[in-house]
């Protein structure tokens, strides 16, 4: 297995996000030394942990933002969960509108990936539910639109 920094910065690469920094403080005096780790990509804080070492604090640290990545992704919505096999025919007021609503529902103190996946989810709910309201859609082929 590799080491969970190593593995971090895959998943975040993955995922076309920012590279892992490790914010690293210590505490207590030279003999009995407590070391906290703070991983952090882009702007949000993907996880924390403490240790006797710098080494094993960041361990622990990149260990708890994997966990937490991994939530995230259970989280998203499927095309299982959605019922939906198809392209979703793309209505650009209507998608705009969503997710104008959906910002303006989400709480702005979420920051990064988490705010960024909690208005995509909501967007994706009420332009979803939106499209099942318009019923069975027909696609026109473009010649024959007037």
């Amino acid at each position: 297995m590799s080491h969970p920094k190593t593995e971090l910065n895959e998943r975040l690469r993955t995922l076309g996000l920012d590279r892992a920094s490790f914010a690293t403080k210590s505490r207590g005096p030279d003999h009995d030394r407590t070391f906290a780790a703070r991983v952090v990509a882009g702007e949000e804080m993907l996880g924390s942990g403490e240790g006797k070492t710098r080494r094993e604090a960041e361990r622990r640290a990149a260990e708890q933002a994997l966990l937490s990545l991994e939530l995230q992704e259970s989280e998203r919505p499927t095309e299982e969960d959605t019922g939906f096999e198809g392209p979703w025919p793309i209505f650009e007021s209507v998608l705009a509108t969503a997710l104008r609503i959906a910002h303006e529902r989400t709480d702005p103190k979420a920051l990064g990936m988490a705010g960024t996946n909690t208005v995509r989810d909501l967007a994706l709910a009420l332009y979803k539910g939106l499209l099942e309201e318009l019923g069975e859609i027909i696609e026109v082929a473009e010649e024959h639109r007037t």
